[in-house]
């Protein structure tokens, strides 16, 4: 079975279409948890809740879940169930920036307080991607999770190569890559001084440290399938 982790502006809804043309019923899709609607605290007490209560679920008939959550709400259940733990990573700057745009863009979609905050006092591209609720969002995502335990990373910026791969490793037909949910007037290009752009990569270090990793790993992976 596998867990795709569905990070925010990551060609997560693209992947997700692709999933559900491949896997129909028998994909799970979960959204609507709101987990970073919580404090840090509540949100990884639910995670570890959610972990226990896992091993007692009966996933019969699903063969991918696919959506916003923790992957560390699934680690237990590795040790009844076969699984393939993936998920996709962006430069976290990029990230920032299509985040914030998308919120607001889109924020009277969700009753979110936060977003509503950050239309309603205009908040800057600055402020936003240099508050403390989004830094090193990765990380947060990953809590309680080390990287190496994804089977599958892939890169945003090498959208249709990884997919491409993704399909021919872990499925048994390919999947069409598609491109939802992509800003209709940057085309998901944003363009910030370069002073800016440094000051955001210093303050999310530890995405940037993960994101570099998950490239090594990427680099990894095309060389290793080179030799065999």
């Amino acid at each position: 079975m596998l867990i795709s982790v569905h990070i925010q502006k990551t060609a997560g809804t693209s992947f997700r279409h692709s999933l559900e043309e491949y896997y129909g019923d028998k994909l799970l899709t979960r959204y609507g948890e709101g987990p970073f609607q919580l404090s840090d605290l509540e949100r990884n007490k639910k995670a570890i809740t959610a972990n226990l209560l896992n091993t007692e679920k009966n996933y019969k008939g699903i063969d991918c879940i696919h959506g916003h959550f923790l992957p560390v709400q699934y680690l237990l259940l590795k040790h009844f169930k076969q699984l393939t733990f993936l998920t996709w990573f962006r430069n976290p700057v990029d990230r920032l920036l299509s985040d914030y745009y998308h919120v607001t863009t889109n924020y009277k979609k969700w009753s979110n307080p936060f977003h509503y905050k950050i239309v309603e006092e205009k908040w800057s591209i600055e402020k936003f991607s240099l508050c403390e609720r989004m830094q090193n969002f990765y990380g947060q995502i990953l809590w309680g999770f080390p990287l190496e335990y994804f089977d599958f990373i892939g890169i945003t910026e090498h959208y249709d190569e990884d997919l491409n791969y993704f399909s021919k490793k872990y499925l048994t037909a390919k999947i069409q890559s598609q491109r939802l949910n992509v800003n209709k007037e940057s085309g998901g290009v944003y363009n910030i001084s370069e002073s800016l752009r440094k000051k955001i990569e210093n303050y999310h270090y530890e995405d940037m440290e993960l994101y570099k990793r998950a490239l090594d790993m990427r680099e990894s992976r095309f060389k290793n399938d080179a030799v065999t």
